[in-house]
């Protein structure tokens, strides 16, 4: 995993990280890895000072050793399956095929860029601006949950909320939609982050 003593405010993006000063956590929020049900139907519950993405002079200030930094990762695999159908499941993005040979700056509603998407496809490690404690498994999110939860003191359980909508459409396994050749795209997009958490095409 790359290490990352400070945090460099001009690479924060809105809404990659989330702060409680009161109970001394930071969660690295990264798209389609369950942040909408961790930030907005828990989070947001039971912590009422949450900093969404820390300002300058908080950044100036940042005590690394004072928090306790999370986060939550998925299979690249898979999360680049529900990245697509979440952006209009392709109704106005290439196929999935194209898609992911694409420099992933396509607009959702009108097929030209958007530098939406392109944040969405970033590899993952590239959001750590700092190092977390603990890496939580969008394959085991439930569990994974509870012990972040112990940590910061929320008491709610996290249940999968904004799940991707497949227009329609009988959700299949993400594995359905790679031959051999879109298997190793992904493998060399996301190679850091296969590499960092030990995904495998098909294992979750």
């Amino acid at each position: 995993m790359k290490h990352h003593r400070g945090l460099n405010s001009k690479k924060l993006k809105r809404g990659n990280l989330i702060v409680s000063e009161k109970r001394k956590f930071i969660y690295i929020r990264l798209g389609k890895v369950a942040g909408t049900s961790i930030h907005t139907h828990v989070l947001k519950k039971e912590v009422p000072d949450l900093i969404f993405t820390p300002e300058k002079e908080w950044v100036k200030t940042f005590k690394r050793e004072d928090y306790f930094v999370f986060t939550f990762v998925r299979n690249p695999w898979d999360r680049m399956v529900s990245i697509w159908n979440y952006h209009s499941g392709g109704a106005h993005l290439p196929t999935f095929k194209k898609f992911i040979r694409s420099d992933f700056k396509y607009n959702s509603h009108s097929g030209k860029p958007k530098i939406g998407i392109y944040n969405h496809t970033l590899q993952m490690v590239d959001h750590f601006f700092i190092e977390p404690d603990y890496v939580g498994r969008f394959e085991n999110l439930k569990d994974d949950w509870k012990h972040v939860g112990r940590k910061i003191g929320v008491s709610q359980e996290l249940e999968h909320h904004n799940e991707t909508p497949y227009k329609g459409k009988i959700k299949q396994h993400y594995t359905t939609y790679y031959d051999v050749e879109d298997v190793e795209t992904i493998r060399k997009l996301f190679k850091d982050d296969i590499e960092t958490f030990n995904y495998k095409f098909g294992e979750n």
